[in-house]
């Protein structure tokens, strides 16, 4: 059900006319002081819907110091498609009349058919009360009472259990026995009649389940090896980055040249010292060759 329209009169603090109009579809706000009337109205919508129009429990609604008022009040609203108009009063003037489509209907017949169209009840007798408002109590809720909603839920569930009961038992007692049959048909089609195992398009199913499931596991093992090797990629970034910032091997380049330039000096004082074995070879073999020759001239 969406509201579209809101009319009230004579309706506590509104003495004159007051109408919001071209309620939209979703969220609709309207803000306005303290006591400027906003929680009035949400008691306007649920008067109109839950209190009978012929009520002498409502004295409530009147404006404050006027005994004639007549309260009334004025909604347009659309359940699925069908546009329906309630137009009720209260007290002094009683009347109420329900525009459901081309159907125009009046008074209890009235309030009847929306109760049974919306799901709610009456009370017997008093103002209602959150045992009589169903699932369509919980739509409105007054102000300060969003606390209090545990009765209120209780009442539309105990509604709600109550009509798909009696939709159950609809169809037990009307070609039940076919739609179990049908049902019984499809399960057939999945599991096994006596072992309750799958088949079919059920078991396809669950062995594609199982495939796609093992290459899941798969590829989560090839990701967590790339996330590895992602991680050790930054680590070396982040290592040559400081490297660059440091430059270590300025260093060990000046220990390199510093090297190559003791090794040349040792090669250099390497090829002096085979030179200077080379020449004391040859001045150890001039003087033995001396010794010989003197030693033959003083034989007699």
């Amino acid at each position: 059900m969406k509201l579209t329209r809101i009319r009230i009169e004579q309706f506590k603090q509104f003495r004159q006319p007051f109408e919001i109009a071209d309620l939209e579809s979703g969220l609709n706000l309207f803000t306005g002081a303290n006591e400027a009337g906003k929680s009035t109205v949400v008691t306007a919508i649920r008067a109109a819907f839950f209190e009978r129009h012929r009520s002498g429990s409502v004295d409530d609604l009147r404006p404050w110091g006027d005994a004639s008022a007549s309260p009334s009040v004025e909604l347009e609203f659309t359940v699925g498609a069908a546009p329906y108009r309630l137009a009720k009063r209260f007290l002094g003037k009683k009347r109420c009349e329900l525009q459901a489509g081309s159907q125009h209907l009046d008074g209890v017949e009235a309030e009847d058919h929306l109760a049974e169209l919306l799901g709610f009840q009456h009370a017997g007798k008093g103002v209602s009360k959150a045992e009589h408002w169903g699932v369509p109590g919980l739509l409105w809720i007054q102000q300060g009472c969003a606390q209090d909603l545990r009765e209120p839920v209780g009442h539309a569930t105990d509604h709600l259990r109550n009509v798909l009961n009696t939709s159950l038992g609809e169809i037990a007692s009307s070609g039940g026995d076919e739609v179990l049959a049908k049902v019984e048909a499809l399960r057939n089609e999945l599991l096994t009649a006596t072992t309750g195992k799958p088949r079919g398009a059920y078991q396809q199913a669950l062995e594609q389940a199982a495939t796609l499931e093992a290459d899941l596991r798969s590829l989560d093992a090839e990701i967590a090896t790339y996330r590895e090797k992602v991680d050790r990629l930054a680590t070396l970034r982040r290592d040559h980055a400081a490297d660059e910032a440091e430059q270590p091997w300025t260093a060990f380049r000046q220990q390199e040249q510093a090297a190559a330039a003791s090794l040349d000096v040792i090669r250099q004082v390497e090829a002096a010292l085979q030179s200077d074995r080379q020449r004391a070879g040859q001045i150890e073999a001039q003087v033995t060759s001396s010794k010989a020759g003197k030693l033959w001239c003083n034989e007699p």
